[in-house]
């Protein structure tokens, strides 16, 4: 592993992706790490707020409680993201019994809600509720995400179950067996 100077040319004005590239240099850690993390975050489903990209509307997290919530962080700039987004766009699909009980929600990092609508738009990713973090990026801040591809679990009572890459997670076996122990009397 080569552990040179490495010279980024990233924004402080978009954190996240700053936040990535300088826990990589530092750490040797790569985007496509295998990784499956537990996030240091304990809260659960909270208050914080996203953009939904389709209309503008700002939404809370915590409306989402009684689902089970899959969160993918991602950036138009991030190779590894597309193939993560690529890959969540098939679930349901492949999953049509999951129906309304679950929500797989693209929140993208990028400091422009209108390059990250534009992006959706352009791949065609239409099987995700596509969401913006805005410019503070309060969710991925408060959910401690370090690194994008980043997928953030939760059951249906809204407490994180896993948390990592989520090209190292099995989110459709993860998912179902949320199912099923929400169905449990």
């Amino acid at each position: 592993m080569h552990r040179g100077k490495i010279s980024l040319s990233v924004s402080a004005s978009h954190p996240i992706l700053l936040l990535c590239f300088a826990a990589a240099a530092v750490s040797g850690c790569d985007a496509g790490s295998g990784r499956n993390s537990q996030t240091g975050a304990n809260s659960g489903l909270t208050q914080l707020a996203v953009v939904d990209l389709a209309d503008n509307r700002t939404r809370q997290l915590i409306e989402f409680r009684g689902k089970v919530v899959v969160l993918d962080f991602w950036s138009r700039t991030c190779p590894p993201c597309q193939i993560a987004m690529d890959k969540m766009q098939t679930y349901r699909d492949r999953h049509p019994e999951w129906g309304d009980r679950v929500v797989l929600m693209s929140v993208n990092v990028d400091p422009s809600r209108e390059g990250a609508a534009s992006h959706i738009r352009a791949k065609g990713w239409n099987r995700t509720y596509n969401t913006w973090g805005g410019i503070r990026q309060e969710a991925a801040r408060a959910l401690e995400v370090r690194t994008i591809p980043h997928a953030v679990v939760f059951d249906a009572a809204g407490q994180i179950v896993t948390a990592g890459n989520p090209l190292a997670l099995d989110i459709p076996a993860l998912v179902v067996g949320l199912l099923r122990k929400s169905e449990r009397p």
